[in-house]
């Protein structure tokens, strides 16, 4: 049987209290790049931009992706996105999930 609603949004609310509590407390956008990796399975379908993407999101604290229009399964961001430490993300993606949670 499908879920209630009410089982759905329970499901959402926990997503959001996990993803706000693994938010990194570091702004600085350092460069990520997740291929290596032996923990993590890579998909075999490019994303949008054609950048390697994995099978499953990780923590946000753990990726470079902190905005609502990033792909989250991205696998890597380097320096040419400003990923070499000398740009800082505001703090709009968090504060627009804290305040809908």
């Amino acid at each position: 049987a499908p879920a209630s609603v009410e089982d759905r949004l329970a499901a959402a609310a926990a997503d959001v209290a996990w993803g706000l509590e693994n938010w990194p407390l570091d702004p600085v956008k350092w460069g990520v790049d997740q291929t290596a990796r032996g923990d993590v399975e890579l998909d075999r379908v490019a994303g949008r931009f054609g950048e390697a993407q994995l099978m499953s999101v990780l923590p946000p604290n753990e990726r470079s992706a902190l905005r609502w229009n990033a792909n989250p399964f991205a696998a890597a961001e380097g320096p040419s996105s400003n990923g070499d430490g000398s740009a800082a993300e505001d703090p709009g993606a968090f504060l627009l999930a804290y305040r809908l949670g």
